[in-house]
């Protein structure tokens, strides 16, 4: 009795997985089922790396990933589209399976991804991915390996420096416009630790410093000076004003 049970709720899961396929695959298609324009592919991780010369690598652990800065994959960015659309049938098994395992709470693994600068090509997972984009997840876990480019322009120092201090110090959402700011920003937080270790006598760690000191001290001087007529007429990035004060 509970065999023929568990039977008929597998086999309805699969029907379900298979419609869910279909309507994926039909989203990619225009008008009448149709699309006349060629489908762009996922961008190749390689190419993209061969063009920034990005080879040198440093692990960021595990983060929540906005699923729309995923774009691109290392090996199977030919198997889908720019939306991570199944291309052909080749995947249809598989990204079954993972509908299934996401539907039914399953424990799937980790996926891991590959990022040069702002932007995410997958390692293993391109159709956990995928499922993940029908069913319209806003961000999936990862194991992030960062790959950081070495041609020195302005903008790839900063960004390297922006990915350091960051590293450094658990903050993501402070952009300076020159690299040599973000470690004047670093020696304010050390300021404000060496304050909070001789108030509590203890070494506090510089991560949970760094997220005290931003919304105690670099949101509300950030605030007050955007309310301010002295921020109104800069033409520079905000944060950069902070450390004029």
């Amino acid at each position: 009795m509970f065999g023929g049970k568990m039977e008929n709720r597998t086999l309805m899961s699969v029907l379900e997985a298979e419609e869910a396929y279909k309507k994926f695959l039909k989203s990619s298609r225009g008008i009448f089922g149709f699309n006349f324009k060629k489908k762009e592919n996922l961008k190749s991780f390689s190419e993209i790396q061969k063009e920034e010369n990005a080879y040198n690598s440093v692990n960021l652990g595990i983060k929540e990933v906005s699923l729309d800065k995923i774009v691109g994959s290392v090996e199977k960015y030919a198997d889908f589209d720019k939306n991570f659309v199944p291309k052909n049938n080749v995947v249809k098994q598989r990204w079954i399976n993972i509908y299934i395992g996401y539907t039914s709470d399953s424990m799937l693994p980790t996926v891991i991804l590959y990022k040069i600068k702002d932007n995410y090509y997958v390692y293993d997972g391109n159709h956990r991915v995928s499922v993940a984009k029908f069913l319209n997840f806003a961000t999936i876990e990862a194991q992030v390996e960062e790959f950081l480019p070495t041609k020195d322009t302005k903008d790839k120092v900063i960004y390297r420096e922006n990915m350091i201090f960051e590293k450094e110090t658990g903050l993501s959402d402070i952009f300076l416009l020159e690299p040599i700011k973000y470690k004047y920003l670093k020696e304010e937080i050390e300021s404000y630790k060496n304050l909070l270790d001789k108030r509590k006598n203890e070494n506090m760690n510089l991560k949970e410093v760094a997220k005290n000191w931003y919304i105690n001290v670099f949101l509300p001087i950030k605030m007050m000076l955007s309310e301010n007529e002295i921020i109104k007429n800069y033409e520079g990035n905000p944060d950069d004003v902070f450390l004029f004060f």
